[in-house]
């Protein structure tokens, strides 16, 4: 079994009600939804989407329908790239999409996200490289292969440069 990469291209926090004006609403990837309190924003929910557009406006309706105050929440959209032969591209197969959820929910354990969903990983072997506006909660590099991470991440770290005198001149 192969391991498969992505490229997650997060954006800033939009709240609720001006995220269906930014340009990457015509995507499908992971969004996380954050409450704000007391000008605090935390973490809630993560999900996936394949059209943001309709998932966010989802979650208008259900915030109006439940009568809480939209500007307590924002998003975050994550798009999804994929790595295929010798580029990246943009989108993933629902199966992979699912799978970057699940490895997501399991390793962040948020709130808003049902307790049953978090049974462990047990999807394919993926290497997620978080890039953009990236929300604190997550690292660059992630993986749910421990040594696969530690691997990667020792090797991508800044060396630092040697000096003139270890030239030998």
């Amino acid at each position: 079994m192969s391991i498969e990469c992505f490229e997650i291209r997060w954006t800033k926090l939009f709240p609720l009600e001006e995220v269906a004006n930014q340009s990457e609403i015509d995507n499908k990837g992971i969004y996380i939804r954050f409450v704000v309190t007391r000008g605090n924003k935390t973490p809630h929910y993560l999900g996936k989407s394949t059209d943001f557009r309709r998932r966010t406006s989802y979650h208008r309706q259900a915030t109006a329908h439940l009568g809480t105050d939209i500007k307590r929440y924002h998003i975050s959209l994550g798009v999804v790239y994929s790595f295929e032969k010798n580029e990246m591209m943009l989108g993933c197969e629902p199966k992979q999409l699912k799978d970057i959820e699940d490895y997501l929910r399991n390793k962040l354990h948020l709130k808003g996200n049902d307790q049953s969903t978090l049974k462990g990983y047990s999807g394919n072997p993926i290497i997620i490289i978080n890039t953009g506006t990236v929300p604190k909660l997550l690292q660059k590099v992630m993986s749910p292969n421990s040594k696969l991470l530690e691997l990667l991440t020792s090797a991508i770290k800044p060396k630092k440069k040697p000096s003139s005198s270890s030239w030998g001149y």
